[in-house]
């Protein structure tokens, strides 16, 4: 029986992390933001038609994350169902990062518990939670084994997990360089790891490349385009969230600061000094914080998924190194923290029927009835969306066009780009190499037949064919219009 239970035991903790994370899905699956829907139309494209494109016929590059996309339609291919996919990529990225935080803890002679309870501060976090389906938990376990693999002196494994991390999403780079940097020894085998990183990253960038016209996804363009929203840009964007989602905000930021904090007191405690794992991952988080703050994007809540999750393996790492009491004090107060996630995103949930924290100008179950609706009115006709296209284009399956799923729409950003002068304008002429530029001017964007117009509760109603009424905790109550392609809200 011992010998028995001895077998078991190490299949325990990921068979739990399974379980649970297959019932968490079950239940967010109904409240799946609007840009994870762009991922599950380009997954279902590929795994059905073998397009990269958002709206089947119209090739386009606006996937943020190719990896997820091609784990996604792995899945869709094989289930049938993308949103079915999505839960089996979210099931097997959680299984994969508790391993991993396994092996950390084992190697920094931490609990074991040290897996579970970050793990779960991180799905909890109103950011990763407000977030499910796109690349945040992907990322997270990729760069949970660059750790592993940098702390255990892996070069190839450590190169390949390092290319996979780019190919989830090129900004991780900045995390993983910190971690093969600061970790991995001795540098003269960085050689070996680097090697390994070109050939896991470099073919999906080639085919990228030649094949999709660019390196990397058009989303670069159309996400830098876009600037400050206002005021509120990427470094003082969790001040507008505290203005509007207060509580989600807060239950952000709290356990992250806590393990920026503890970052700083590293080179003064030398239990955290021997962490290097944790500090290395945080210095990356830091990094990326400050790499998105001068890049000047918009504050879009996911991308701060990236340094809450840093700030949090942080945090959690440095508590269990601490002496007991510390170690007392900070897990309890993290715990409260992720108790305290748990219940705004299930309180959200079912009275707003959202996440915590949301940009999206309607409900997820209001944009499919208006997909499921807008064929019998728009037919096979092209529809401008009306400021959000993935929920709409997923559930429609039909033409609904934006810079997203139109690559001639977006020719004159593109263009723009390639002008700009210095090494800046030079990358971006040799990213769009293999794209035809002629081609795309000559086509020009899709021609609209209809147009989807949203109208907040305090302006006057267009002329439509027919109405939605949408709300949101970030716009209030409004309603979407389907009208004539040149219409526009009267003033």
């Amino acid at each position: 029986m011992n010998a028995l239970s001895e077998r078991v035991r190490p299949y325990l903790l990921p068979a739990t992390t399974a379980v649970v994370a297959a019932v968490v899905f079950a239940v967010a699956s109904r409240f799946l933001i609007d840009d994870t829907f762009i991922t599950l139309s380009y997954a279902r494209n590929l795994a059905f038609h073998g397009e990269w494109a958002l709206v089947g016929g119209h090739p386009s590059n606006t996937a943020t994350s190719p990896l997820n996309v091609l784990a996604l339609a792995a899945g869709t291919f094989v289930v049938r169902d993308a949103v079915l996919a999505c839960g089996i990529v979210f099931v097997l990225s959680c299984v994969a990062t508790v391993v991993a935080f396994r092996r950390i803890a084992l190697h920094q002679g931490f609990s074991t518990a040290f897996a579970p309870v970050t793990l779960a501060l991180i799905v909890v976090n109103p950011v990763v939670s407000s977030s499910l389906g796109l690349e945040v938990i992907l990322g997270t376990a990729i760069l949970a084994w660059v750790a592993v693999f940098a702390m255990e002196h892996s070069p190839i494994a450590l190169g390949v997990a390092s290319g996979l991390a780019v190919v989830a999403r090129v900004d991780l780079v900045v995390v993983a360089a910190a971690l093969v940097l600061i970790r991995s020894a001795p540098l003269h085998r960085l050689w070996l790891s680097a090697l390994a990183a070109a050939a896991t990253a470099l073919p999906w960038f080639f085919v990228s490349w030649v094949f999709l016209g660019s390196v990397v996804p058009d989303t670069v363009v159309i996400k830098t385009g876009q600037g400050a929203w206002g005021e509120w840009g990427f470094g003082n964007g969790l001040l507008m969230y505290l203005d509007i989602y207060p509580a989600a905000a807060v239950l952000t930021a709290v356990v992250p600061i806590l393990g920026a904090l503890c970052l700083l007191a590293v080179p003064a405690v030398r239990r955290w000094r021997r962490a290097t794992v944790l500090w290395a991952w945080a210095i990356g988080g830091v990094t990326y914080y400050a790499a998105y703050t001068l890049l000047e994007v918009p504050p879009y809540h996911w991308y701060y998924g990236v340094p809450a999750v840093a700030g949090t393996v942080m945090f959690v790492g440095a508590m269990f190194a601490a002496p007991t009491v510390v170690k007392s004090v900070g897990l309890a107060a993290a715990a409260a923290a992720g108790l305290a996630g748990a219940a705004l995103w299930s309180w959200t949930a079912a009275t707003d029927r959202v996440v915590p924290i949301t940009t999206n100008h309607a409900t997820a179950n209001q944009y499919e009835d208006i997909g499921a609706q807008l064929p019998a009115y728009a037919g096979d006709k092209a529809v401008r969306s009306g400021g959000e296209i993935g929920a709409l284009s997923y559930y429609c399956e039909c033409l609904v066009v934006d810079k997203f799923s139109d690559r001639g729409a977006l020719e004159a950003d593109l263009r723009k780009k390639t002008a700009e002068p210095g090494v800046a304008g030079w990358l971006w002429r040799k990213n769009f190499h293999f794209l035809d530029f002629d081609a795309l001017e000559q086509t020009g964007p899709i021609p609209l037949d209809y147009r989807l117009l949203r109208v907040n509760w305090m302006q006057e109603s267009p002329p439509s064919f027919v109405d939605w009424p949408i709300t949101s905790p970030w716009t209030g109550a409004g309603e979407l219009h389907l009208t004539k392609p040149d219409a526009s809200i009267p003033n």
